[in-house]
């Protein structure tokens, strides 16, 4: 079970790599991505919070000149991470909803808040196009507009699909390493756990 824990733990952070990769519109190549994922998850273990792992992530990658715009790599970690707080939102909502676990909710209201969360999270690439719209052309926005018409619905869906796959990973890591320690929750019932922790 520990060696399982391992292994799912290895396939969440390629999982994330790749997904960086559809954030960033295929701008950021995958074998960087995957490279900057593992040391961003090196730094997350020792410096404070989630935030530093993706500053780490930066400054090393702008160090050692992997990505010339400064822009492409804030616009993609802020778009990758979007993603992945809107799925373990939608995933724990979801949990929730099929096993009331920890939160005394009604059922109803966490299925609605899901489906409407999906539906926005679905839209986000007409959203964000609309959100820069009013502003002017200025070179200041000039990489987030790149950015945000590159972003297509089958990049962001591909994206979100990731999102899903990484939370749902990081949970069965997570079960798997409760089970090795002769725990007895319910894979839905640590869902909602993880969920929780993560936000």
């Amino acid at each position: 079970k520990v060696l399982a824990a391992f292994v799912m733990l290895g396939i969440s952070l390629a999982l994330t790599a790749l997904r960086w990769h559809f954030s960033s519109t295929r701008l950021i190549t995958l074998p960087t991505t995957l490279r900057y994922t593992w040391i961003s998850q090196f730094y997350g273990l020792f410096l404070p919070g989630t935030a530093s792992a993706d500053i780490a992530k930066g400054v090393a990658m702008t160090a050692n000149r992997d990505s010339t715009c400064a822009t492409t790599l804030a616009a993609s970690i802020l778009l990758e991470r979007f993603a992945g707080l809107g799925s373990v939102v939608i995933l724990g909502l979801v949990a929730h909803s099929l096993q009331p676990f920890l939160v005394h909710v009604p059922r109803a209201l966490t299925a609605v808040a899901a489906l409407v969360g999906f539906i926005l999270l679905a839209c986000f690439p007409i959203l964000l196009r609309l959100a820069l719209r009013p502003f002017p052309q200025t070179t200041r926005l000039l990489r987030p507009r790149e950015i945000a018409r590159r972003l297509d619905g089958k990049l962001w869906g591909t994206s979100v699909a990731l999102s899903f796959a990484i939370v749902a990973t990081n949970v069965t890591f997570y079960w798997t390493a409760y089970l090795a320690a002769e725990g007895n929750a319910l894979w839905i019932e640590m869902a909602t756990y993880t969920c929780l922790d993560n936000l």
